[in-house]
């Protein structure tokens, strides 16, 4: 009896970019063709046998000079990223410095400056982190010929919920384009896709927020997003000032009036 039957994987909590599926049939030993969406694997089969999941990987961890540990992964298709068997990933940390020259800028300062104008919300930056990644094999640079999966876990790091309330990857490319690609943050791991190596940022950020405590006791939680069409700098503080007194009568006087309601029906 000849049929062919479709199949269809879910890998819980997992992306099904990537993974290859290997099939040991009584005659052939194949990789199949498949397609992914979401979290599920497909693929079309005329034989059930034993089949084998498996995805490629390289992986690098970085001891910078400050101390810090990086864990930095590399996951894609060996099938379609063209990456050689031996290939090494190669990473460098593009760290802060200190100079007594109020005026100099460094490499770190001028990513962080392309960073902050990529953002497409004014926000304060918590915190960043440049790498410059490179995949090598016979002492040549390659890319991948598909984007791959880019893991760094910042093992070193102790990040408050602040400083990850919002996390962003970006990609410094050789020609001056800086791309934010789409970056999900599961404890202290950054995942993003990378279609093409070189500087890669990670930036932290959060909203401009001030708790505020009025005379009567009451506490108002503010908060500023704004998008760059404000022309409002960066790294701008929110000031908060209660009116009282007769300047506090006067613009409740004309609230109530722009309401169409009496000053004694506001609260």
């Amino acid at each position: 009896m000849i049929f062919r039957a479709s199949v269809e994987i879910v890998l819980v909590d997992q992306a099904a970019e990537d993974w290859n599926v290997v099939h040991f049939g009584q005659e052939a030993t194949q990789v199949l063709d498949t397609s992914a969406e979401g979290d599920a694997v497909s693929f079309a089969t005329d034989e059930f046998s034993v089949f084998v999941f498996a995805k490629s990987t390289l992986e690098k961890t970085l001891v910078a000079s400050d101390g810090n540990t990086y864990h930095i992964t590399l996951t894609y298709d060996e099938n379609k990223a063209g990456i050689p068997d031996n290939a090494e990933l190669q990473v460098t940390e593009i760290l802060q410095e200190i100079s007594e020259d109020p005026d100099a800028t460094s490499e770190y300062d001028d990513y962080l400056s392309r960073a902050e104008d990529a953002l497409e919300k004014i926000r304060r930056v918590t915190f960043a982190r440049f790498f410059d990644i490179t995949i090598v094999a016979d002492g040549q640079e390659i890319q991948p010929a598909v984007p791959v999966e880019v893991k760094i876990e910042l093992a070193d790091e102790e990040l408050t919920s602040e400083q990850t309330e919002d996390v962003q990857a970006f990609h410094f490319a050789s020609d001056g384009e800086v791309s934010s690609l789409d970056t999900t943050l599961e404890e202290q791991t950054v995942t993003f896709r990378a279609d093409g190596f070189s500087v890669y940022g990670i930036v932290g950020t959060e909203t401009i927020t001030v708790d505020y405590l009025t005379d009567e006791g009451s506490t108002y939680e503010i908060t500023v997003d704004l998008t760059d069409v404000t022309n409002i700098p960066k790294d701008s503080d929110l000031e908060i000032r209660e009116l009282k007194g007769d300047e506090y009568d006067k613009y409740l006087a004309d609230a109530a009036a722009e309401l169409g309601v009496s000053v004694e029906d506001i609260t």
